[in-house]
């Protein structure tokens, strides 16, 4: 989470992209390499709970230190002064095939922002 200094939709738009941007170049995406993106809707925490607006990314690469494939799979959203990511990172042979899509997709289903 990163607390932005205001409650300003061009901040977390900006801020938003920048946590893209940071997670495409940890992973060692070249930038011929296009994320997936996708717009979804996350449920906020709040009681009821609310949909927030999010994007989700998905990206694969090969890890710069060893070489091994890797896949990252983010959700993103930002509201009021907050922006979230939730993220799984695979590596290995599990990166090439989509084995354990059932098991991200509840995990990031479970992503519930404040």
């Amino acid at each position: 989470m990163v607390t932005l200094p205001a409650d300003d939709a061009e901040l977390r738009r900006e801020a938003l992209a920048a946590m893209q941007s940071g997670l495409l170049a940890n992973l060692g995406v070249h930038p011929g390499d296009p994320a997936r993106t996708r717009a979804v809707t996350i449920q906020s925490a709040d009681q009821p709970a609310r949909p927030l607006d999010g994007v989700e990314v998905e990206v694969s690469g090969v890890s710069p230190q060893d070489q091994s494939p890797r896949r990252l799979t983010a959700r993103l959203v930002a509201v009021g002064t907050r922006a979230y990511q939730a993220v799984v990172l695979e590596s290995g042979e599990g990166a090439r095939d989509q084995r354990h899509a059932e098991q991200i997709e509840q995990f990031l289903g479970g992503f519930h922002p404040y």
